[in-house]
């Protein structure tokens, strides 16, 4: 095989209580996880994936109630021709009685454990290494087998934290000569990776589940031949949270503030709130200097925004009053 495509994510966090969030907004959560899960079959088809590798912390903790671990390795059962691989994470360790034991999972689907640390694929000419959490932390790393010869793409997946030390999440040296080894490194743990990121990398979470995961997540396409790899990130789900700071500096009107703050969002997520804003979970800064004289409601402000349907919003007053420039400097001179 001289080329092999696969689908690569991490973090969904299945189970998870998502208390921060308004009951809507939590069960919209929930059932676009489920709808990720249920796609996962024609994602697959639809980009020849021959792969499926899951990067740690499926689930939120190890004991999520066992209809959702059902529901989960169903979605599995329906990959055809695809080889599933899991690393359990730190917040779903392999433990006794955890999920990875209560459930009966399809026969290719293929759980790292502490004494199963490698599985190769002859049919397709692939190696995949790794090791799964047996506990919360790991203050060393977790994979401890040599290397060895094998002719074909050799993979290696890794929950934790790329750093030589002062981690306890199963921390890996990025300048460790195992690296080189392996065509891929299969990441997961780190919610909200670095931009263009170089080298090994984090695909980020899947669905965000709150305004620490912004923007949209998704799952990796990974695309290895002999000449290199490459990768592309694969959104899925609507539903997007979104920080966006406005600066009003200057209105003087509800108006003039609300044209600043529609310029402000729509630079940020790409959308206007006159257009509705159904997905979209807004959390909005207002900042700037404002005249004495400024004449602005934020309950106004707030109930226009409201008009536009957001799935949450949260609106912040940061704006503080602006110094007289002339005063300052009619008082400056008098000195």
């Amino acid at each position: 095989m001289n080329t092999l495509t696969l689908l690569h994510f991490a973090d969904l966090h299945l189970g998870s209580p998502l208390g921060n969030l308004p009951t809507k907004v939590a069960e919209r959560v929930r059932e676009e996880q489920k709808r990720f899960l249920r796609s996962l079959p024609d994602l697959c088809e639809t980009h020849g994936a021959a792969l499926l590798l899951i990067a740690g912390d499926v689930f939120d903790n190890p004991y999520p109630e066992q209809a959702l671990a059902d529901f989960f390795a169903d979605c599995l059962a329906g990959l055809s021709g695809v080889d599933v691989y899991i690393t359990p994470g730190n917040h779903d360790p392999l433990l006794p009685d955890s999920v990875w034991e209560t459930t009966a999972w399809p026969a290719h689907v293929h759980i790292f454990s502490e004494k199963t640390q490698r599985f190769v694929h002859a049919d397709k000419r692939v190696q995949i290494d790794g090791a799964a959490f047996t506990s919360y932390y790991a203050d060393e790393p977790l994979f401890t087998l040599p290397q060895n010869a094998f002719e074909g793409f050799r993979i290696l997946m890794w929950h934790g934290d790329l750093t030589a030390s002062g981690s306890r999440y199963n921390p890996l040296d990025p300048k460790s000569p195992l690296l080189s080894s392996y065509d891929y490194l299969a990441l997961g743990h780190v919610h909200n990776p670095p931009e263009n990121q170089i080298g090994p990398a984090y695909p980020g979470f899947v669905i965000g589940r709150g305004f620490d995961e912004t923007g949209a997540g998704g799952i990796t396409r990974v695309q290895l031949s002999k000449n290199g790899v490459k990768t592309r990130l694969l959104p899925v789900g609507k539903t997007r949270f979104a920080i966006v700071e406005a600066d009003i500096s200057g209105a003087e009107t509800d108006e003039e503030a609300m044209e600043k703050i529609n310029e402000a969002i729509e630079a940020s997520i790409g959308a206007a709130p006159d257009a509705g804003l159904p997905d979209t979970a807004l959390r909005l800064y207002l900042t700037g200097g404002l005249s004495e004289e400024a004449v602005i409601n934020t309950h106004i402000l707030e109930s226009r925004l409201l008009a536009g349907r957001p799935l949450q919003l949260q609106l912040k007053d940061r704006t503080r009053i602006a110094p007289d420039m002339a005063q300052l400097a009619e008082e400056s001179g008098l000195r």
